[in-house]
């Protein structure tokens, strides 16, 4: 008896908090329907923004190429990162090997047996071996055996390492 006493306290007070709530959504819903807003409310002048871009975006609305750029500068702001370079990472690059035929300090060039050369841009992050030793892309000799690693970046393909061997008989 108790527990049926003590379960019909326990829904009669949960019925009496639930409708007390619906009621406190009601009004509140209510509220919200019962404000007039106009264009001027709902589009917020952001900061750097003109108040006519404001004014033509409240009423004919925003070319939607536009948004992407501009969230990304917004989190560039708020995040303080504003590098427009890629961050090169080795792990899931691509692997070529081959022989240096052209190079200089923004770019290298591999000739493959049986296969197109391949173009990698070298840039600041690009890490450069030769011979065990870390050098600069334009001290790679022409004629060494490379492997790269790379990763593409829109039509580029990007070296993100390059560990290449002198040719053989041209050791110092």
């Amino acid at each position: 008896m108790k527990k049926l006493i003590a379960a019909l306290v326990v829904c009669v007070g949960t019925t009496a908090f639930a409708g007390d709530a619906a009621q406190k959504v009601q009004a509140e819903q209510k509220a919200q329907n019962e404000k007039t807003r106009d264009a001027t409310q709902v589009f917020t002048q952001q900061p750097g923004s003109s108040i006519e871009d404001a004014k033509r975006d409240s009423h004919q609305g925003i070319n939607a190429t536009e948004v992407g750029p501009k969230i990304s500068k917004t989190a560039k702001d708020i995040t303080g990162h504003h590098s427009d370079k890629s961050t090169l990472k080795a792990m899931g690059a691509f692997d070529l090997q081959g022989i240096i035929s052209k190079r200089s300090d923004d770019e290298v060039t591999i000739a493959r047996q049986g296969l197109p050369s391949a173009e990698l841009d070298v840039r600041n992050e690009t890490a450069v071996w030769l011979d065990g030793k870390q050098v600069k892309a334009d001290s790679l000799p022409e004629g060494a055996q490379v492997r790269a690693k790379f990763q593409l970046d829109g039509d580029n393909a990007v070296a993100v390492e390059l560990r290449a061997t002198s040719a053989k008989g041209t050791l110092k």
